[in-house]
């Protein structure tokens, strides 16, 4: 179930979405490509199987919608005015592994 999804800006081109489902990477590149853009960069961040010499069996994730949706747009603001970026979606997954 997507939590929420909101476009924050349509002349930026912004896209902000905070699920629980598996992300289809190839959807949010699409939504990003433009001819005026040189590239298209992702990060994925993934699960390590330990953590401080520990076997990791899963992980629980929880969010504050508010603060993440907050802190995204900040993240967002930073990008648009240090760097020459045509568009951006963030995808945040809150799904348990």
């Amino acid at each position: 179930m997507t939590i929420i999804n909101k476009i924050i800006d349509n002349d930026r081109n912004v896209y902000i979405e905070i699920t629980n489902e598996k992300i289809d990477l190839m959807k949010y590149i699409d939504m990003v490509g433009d001819e005026k853009a040189g590239a298209i960069s992702t990060f994925i961040g993934t699960t390590r199987d330990n953590f401080k010499g520990k076997q990791v069996l899963y992980l629980e994730y929880e969010a504050y919608i508010p603060m993440a949706l907050k802190e995204i747009e900040k993240i967002i603001n930073h990008l648009y005015q240090n760097f020459n970026i045509q568009n951006c979606s963030i995808i945040h997954n809150i799904i348990t592994t």
